[in-house]
């Protein structure tokens, strides 16, 4: 009789369990998507790429002003000559009207103003980009050569002073989850405390967040040691 009695509670038991289960599954926070991911420092052009921003301006300026030079300053130095060469003589003059080839009239070659400087892109669009910097294990100190990626956001935080920027710490599923969330914070202020303290870019423009495991890489398993990593985006 007892064991008649257990057996439904146990049923109910499972139910509940099962039900819990897919609750918990339906509610986990989805995986970061879109992510332009760097496991090597980036070069400045392939970071603007990846954050929708243009190219520096001073590449097409440069570019203008060399076909100034190669096809401006001569074209006007000849075009006096050139006209001096076809102004019609007097006798041509009197008898235009009646002439069956009309008489050129040349001016001078002006050169083609310089386009205006590429602006840089109005809006950030959203786009964020990961960065496997490297950390020693369960600290947030930074290894040698990671350094270089903070250099390279560094740079564009100094190139365009219109935008703040989010850094957000990231961990893979392994080990705690209160320890993961508390690491990933920790390391996101110290990659904070590097743009401060060397590269002198204002505290004021830049946000640390840490999200623990809570945002796998999409295509990836929460315990995927890939998903460690900081990730940026800019914001204007």
């Amino acid at each position: 009789m007892i064991s008649e009695l257990k057996s439904p509670a146990s049923g109910l038991l499972r139910a509940a369990l099962g039900f819990a289960s897919v609750v918990f599954v339906l509610s986990a926070p989805a995986s970061a998507a879109d992510v332009k991911v760097f496991d090597t420092p980036p070069s400045a052009d392939e970071l603007r790429d990846a954050l929708g921003l243009t190219k520096k301006p001073g590449a097409a300026v440069i570019h203008n002003s060399r076909s100034i030079q190669i096809d401006g300053p001569a074209a006007p130095a000849a075009a006096p000559a050139a006209a001096e060469r076809e102004k019609p003589r007097p006798s041509q003059a009197t008898n235009s009207d009646s002439d069956d080839k009309p008489v050129r009239h040349t001016r001078p070659h002006k050169p083609r103003p310089a386009a205006a400087p590429a602006a840089s892109n109005t809006g950030s669009g959203g786009k964020q980009v990961a960065m496997h910097i490297q950390f020693d294990v369960g600290s947030a100190t930074l290894r040698p050569g990671s350094e270089a990626f903070v250099e390279s956001i560094a740079k564009i935080l100094g190139e365009e002073k219109q935008y703040s920027l989010t850094i957000e710490g990231h961990t893979d599923a392994s080990g705690a989850y209160a320890t993961n969330l508390s690491l990933s914070m920790a390391r996101a202020n110290a990659v904070r405390d590097l743009l401060i303290n060397k590269y002198a870019i204002d505290g004021g423009r830049l946000t640390a967040v840490g999200k623990g495991p809570s945002q796998p890489l999409s295509g990836t398993k929460p315990t995927d040691p890939s998903n460690r990593r900081v990730q940026f985006e800019l914001k204007s």
